[in-house]
């Protein structure tokens, strides 16, 4: 049996891109959603602690540029969140992820189109919710503390029994305008995995989020890189990297996270 892992919540401190995705949904290998929804009537629990460091940011014409006066000097990060998952129906998952601090809350859904054993689709939505303790002045939105909702299309490729591709494609909007005219996000990810062992599955992907506003966008490439470790049926270790390698007004970040998925029957 393949466990399912979503580390939306292990990267979020530099940009808003990397937690405004869809959460609460399962995936198979990094960071890309999978097609294949929780099985029926099995709850999933999952606990994810990411650490974050940068000191550059792409500047608006995408060249590296020192983020302090100081080369040594550097911007860390950690943190630490939960995803939730249930299988309502064979086909059909609901879930949540939220950080320890419960500053954001995503509630997500995914249903499976086909079974094909090649080539399977899915539809996906959700919201992602700001609930963190703060100030909010209604007369000065930004778009970091305005609720959105997604929607998506996956797609699972399953090469053979050792090697298999995911790809999703999500849009966001505000549910409110805000001062910057933040119009519209789009999420493009892909994972590609080879299983060397029956325990072992080693996983690349890339990343791609553009936030666009009236007069720029930020936009972000993303390198992804890790393995899973499935030493019992119902418990998954994952290790990642992610690497910034591109990007526009956004800071250049390198990761590591590390996450554990346990199937409640």
């Amino acid at each position: 049996m393949r466990l399912y892992i979503f580390l939306t919540l292990v990267f979020m401190s530099f940009n808003y891109l990397s937690f405004s995705q869809i959460g609460g949904v399962s995936a198979s290998k990094l960071a890309t959603i999978c097609t294949d929804p929780v099985a029926n009537k099995v709850l999933e629990f999952e606990p994810a602690f990411g650490f974050e460091f940068s000191n550059k940011y792409f500047d608006e014409k995408g060249k590296l540029t020192n983020t302090f006066a100081t080369s040594d000097s550097l911007e860390l990060f950690s943190g630490f969140g939960f995803r939730f998952t249930y299988g309502v129906f064979d086909n059909f998952e609901i879930g949540t992820t939220f950080p320890v601090d419960m500053s954001v809350i995503s509630w997500g859904a995914k249903y499976k189109l086909n079974n094909n054993d090649f080539f399977r689709t899915a539809l996906m939505t959700g919201i992602n919710l700001p609930i963190g303790n703060t100030i909010f002045n209604r007369n000065d939105r930004h778009y970091d503390n305005t609720s959105s909702y997604v929607g998506g299309f996956v797609a699972t490729l399953d090469f053979s029994d050792k090697m298999g591709l995911d790809f999703d494609i999500q849009g966001q909007k505000l549910f409110s305008s805000t001062l910057e005219n933040h119009f519209l996000d789009l999420f493009i990810n892909l994972d590609y995995s080879y299983w060397l062992t029956e325990e072992f599955q080693l996983t690349a992907g890339l990343n791609y989020s553009n936030a666009m506003f009236e007069n720029y966008n930020e936009e972000l490439l993303s390198l992804n890189i890790g393995t899973t470790i499935e030493r019992h049926e119902n418990y998954l270790l994952v290790i990642n990297s992610p690497i910034n390698i591109y990007g526009k007004n956004v800071q250049q970040v390198f990761g590591l996270g590390f996450a554990i998925t346990i199937s409640i029957p």
